[in-house]
């Protein structure tokens, strides 16, 4: 039986992650996937606006991870995440917010959204270590504050 368990944890862990990026920027989306190469058994989806990250999110079996902008076209990264939420098969994805808008006011609201963790663009050191944490179903650090 031991034996059957370790099996099926090399199969799981060998289906690859699915990481939607949303951002208006493709230097941006140049910069997540550039920082992200050592996740070899990642597969990144990019969307240039909320609303063509909400039809990846539809057409997808399943999004395991989701890095956000919040100035956006068409649908910024608040309305999309209050849509995303009304959804009961997206309620459970991380969200990290990458953006250069940061206030109390706007943290409060992404904790209320279920934001996992909110990241300044001008200080992305950690963040490889935040998307694994977040891949791996950690505690959110934003639930802390």
């Amino acid at each position: 039986m031991h034996n059957l368990n370790y099996a099926a944890q090399k199969i799981i862990m060998s289906i690859p992650k699915k990481i939607l990026i949303a951002d208006d920027s493709e230097f941006v989306h140049h910069i997540c996937k550039a920082k992200l190469a050592r996740c070899k058994d990642c597969v990144f989806l990019c969307a240039k606006n909320g609303h063509e990250a909400y039809n990846i999110l539809l057409g997808e079996d399943k999004i395991d991870l989701i890095i956000l902008d919040l100035n956006m076209p068409l649908m910024n990264g608040i309305e999309f995440m209050g849509k995303m939420r009304r959804n009961p098969l997206y309620k459970e994805i991380p969200v990290i917010v990458l953006s250069t808008d940061e206030n109390e006011d706007k943290l409060k609201m992404l904790r209320s959204l279920g934001a996992w963790a909110f990241v300044k663009k001008s200080q992305t050191g950690s963040f490889l270590n935040m998307i694994e944490d977040a891949l791996a179903k950690k505690p959110s650090p934003l639930r802390l504050l």
